[in-house]
């Protein structure tokens, strides 16, 4: 895989110094951008900290990524994921330690995004609110969600009322680098295309610009000149806070890379299956691409069995396309279309299959099984009892289902 790289960095027009901090090497695939906690004395020791470590990494993680095989591989990724935690975690460390020295007595930190290409796909580590974008076709998607106290309200309703201006929160971290002696970390695939590019940037940019002004800018300039012309429109608009872009283009693949085809499905082709159905229509982009990572397609076939009663359960099945019809002693409970589920008493500890599915019409379904439920759950609880929440709604009315049938 072909990729280059283009950055521009400024202090902006309010902060004496510049505490972002970046690294970019095309030739590597290893990309990062750091930004100091500017209301912190020491910022700038921490960004620049973070990055000289991933500077100093930067081999080691080409040849990690080397040796694994892409996004199909599932063991391979997971390595790749485990790698890039445990790198995220060892930078946590040395950064809080420093913070811990006379010379910082409020302590230290900085975000960090940190990007590793491999073969057809991008393994990004992520702390903190700087952002990670992809650009394809004309469109964005953001790809990381913002550690912040305003998305934290966001995803606490019951908070808001104790918070009502939820906006003057945009810029408190609930997560960095450094500022405690464990940090959790968010790790996202994407699988690539030729001519997908990845921004990268500190919340200077994000703050005047949002994802769809992003977009339009992508849309008539690349490279260079994309930088230059965000950096620009942030310093028009303000320039309050220090800014970093990064672009990163991916201008071939090989062989041997991960490339999509009509039988095989990326990560961003199953977002936007999941997001077609209504037990995920609450989840953001970011989100949603943890899910996917628990998540494989299945087509079938009209007549085809798909769930006998009393077979051993493994998991839920999310219909994208087709019909599937639930039966129980020969009676109709439901028929499942495009958007909605079944299969979701395994989750909940039934040990065989309480009802026959079978399917009425060709089509697809994404599969979720118990296991990989409860390692969504382990990883981001926030998001798993999301997802348990709506999955215990539907629970609860397919035993009433059940009951009526049996009565």
């Amino acid at each position: 895989m072909l990729a280059q790289g283009w950055v521009r960095s400024d202090t902006g027009r309010v902060r004496e110094s510049n505490q972002d901090r970046y690294f970019c090497d095309g030739d590597l695939g290893v990309f990062a951008v750091a930004d100091g906690m500017g209301g912190r004395a020491g910022g700038e020791v921490a960004s620049a900290q973070a990055v000289r470590l991933v500077e100093e990494a930067a081999m080691e993680f080409r040849a990690l990524a080397d040796a694994r095989a892409s996004g199909e591989d599932e063991a391979g990724r997971e390595a790749m994921f485990e790698a890039l935690t445990g790198f995220m975690h060892r930078v946590n460390s040395e950064v809080y330690q420093l913070g811990s020295q006379p010379a910082y007595p409020g302590g230290i930190g900085t975000t960090l995004d940190l990007v590793v290409l491999g073969a057809g796909v991008a393994y990004v580590a992520h702390v903190g609110d700087s952002r990670v974008y992809l650009m394809r076709d004309g469109a964005i998607y953001r790809i990381t969600r913002d550690h912040t106290f305003e998305q934290h309200l966001r995803d606490h309703p019951e908070l808001r009322a104790h918070y009502p201006d939820a906006a003057r929160y945009t810029h408190v971290l609930t997560r960095c680098i450094g500022s405690a002696p464990h940090v959790e970390v968010d790790t996202v695939l994407i699988e690539l295309e030729e001519g997908d590019r990845l921004l990268m940037c500190s919340d200077g940019l994000t703050r005047y610009l949002s994802g769809a002004e992003i977009a339009t800018f992508g849309r008539h300039a690349r490279g260079e000149a994309l930088v230059q012309g965000l950096l620009e429109a942030s310093l028009t608009r303000g320039g309050r806070d220090n800014v970093t872009a990064l672009i990163v283009e991916i201008s071939e693949l090989n062989a041997g890379d991960f490339q999509r085809h009509p039988t095989r499905r990326d990560s961003l082709d199953k977002v936007e299956l999941l997001r077609e159905l209504a037990l995920f229509e609450e989840l953001d982009v970011p989100e949603l691409l943890k899910v996917v990572r628990y998540v494989y397609v299945r087509g079938f076939e009209a007549g085809e069995q798909l769930v006998r009663r009393g077979d051993e359960v493994d998991g839920l099945y999310l219909i994208v396309s087709g019909e599937v019809s639930v039966r129980l002693a020969g009676r109709e409970l439901s028929r499942v279309r495009a958007g909605g589920y079944f299969g979701e008493l395994a989750l909940f500890g039934e040990p065989v299959r309480s009802a026959d599915a079978c399917a009425e019409a060709d089509g697809e379904a994404l599969f979720l099984s118990r296991e990989h439920l409860r390692e969504l759950v382990t990883e981001d609880p926030g998001l798993g009892n999301k997802v348990l929440l709506r999955l215990l709604a539907g629970a609860s009315r397919l035993l009433q289902e059940i009951a009526g049938t049996s009565a």
